[in-house]
């Protein structure tokens, strides 16, 4: 738990960047709650909706991966916002990049994991009544695909920005973090998961929709926190095992781990 302590002291330290960082990420929830709401036919607000988000967006990762970065050189020393983008600008493609990557890997363990959970067959002879089940087996894949990438989503951002590399490398260092090692960040992603299967696993309350929209935000407010103290500590863990990498020859063979 050496490194969630850790995280939670930082991130009180440096709130303001905190909170930026979490009102950000409530906007981009907002705005992508409000997209679905629109009318299909009303192209013009929903194009608008869309860019808006896009721009909030990259905006978010340029706050965050300078905030992550700043958290590796400078811990608990609190930044001005500028000094996040400018940090932040090193790593915005290569985390576009990774977020492709990632959507890409989710669907296609998604392609091959839902034969196994809803017959083909059955859906195709009667596909409303297989709608609600569809609903349920798309949590269980979810939990399923989440568990098999976990380290993958959980060090692979903080090996990419802690030790400056390009994602390819980023993935050959995975083999240094041990799951094992960081057992109180594995428990706090899990704790993550549970709070996020529950509140998908809610029944829909009949309340008024500016009431709903609001409820609708608390998860996103919960998530986004959970995100952050996992994010902090996966830098300080990645942190703590010096790894090295020669940024001129670029080889696997040249990443080691420093002296402890």
């Amino acid at each position: 738990m050496t490194y969630i302590k850790e995280a939670i002291s930082i991130l009180k330290n440096r709130w303001p960047e905190a909170m930026l960082l979490v009102g950000l990420g409530l906007t981009l929830g907002f705005l992508n709650m409000n997209s679905i709401t629109i009318e299909k036919d009303n192209a013009s607000p929903q194009a608008a909706v869309i860019f808006l988000s896009l721009a909030i967006m990259a905006f978010f990762l340029l706050f965050k991966t300078g905030f992550l970065k700043t958290v590796q050189q400078s811990g608990d020393e609190p930044q001005q916002p500028l000094t996040l983008l400018k940090e932040g600008k090193k790593f915005l493609w290569r985390f576009v990049l990774l977020g492709m990557l990632y959507i890409t890997i989710y669907f296609a363990a998604t392609l091959i994991v839902m034969p196994f959970l809803v017959p083909q067959e059955a859906i195709a002879s009667n596909p409303e009544k297989f709608i609600p089940v569809i609903e349920k087996l798309a949590i269980i894949d979810y939990i399923i695909v989440t568990l098999i990438f976990m380290k993958f989503i959980i060090f692979l951002p903080a090996l990419i920005i802690v030790n400056d590399v390009p994602i390819a490398f980023g993935l050959s260092m995975l083999k240094y973090c041990k799951l094992k090692e960081a057992k109180g960040i594995v428990v706090l992603f899990l704790i993550q998961m549970a709070v996020n299967l529950t509140w998908l696993l809610l029944p829909d309350f009949e309340i008024e929709l500016k009431y709903q929209k609001i409820m609708s935000l608390l998860p996103t407010i919960i998530n986004q926190c959970f995100i952050l103290v996992i994010s902090v500590a996966a830098i300080r863990f990645v942190s703590s095992l010096n790894l090295l990498y020669d940024n001129e020859n670029k080889s696997e063979s040249d990443i080691t781990e420093g002296e402890n």
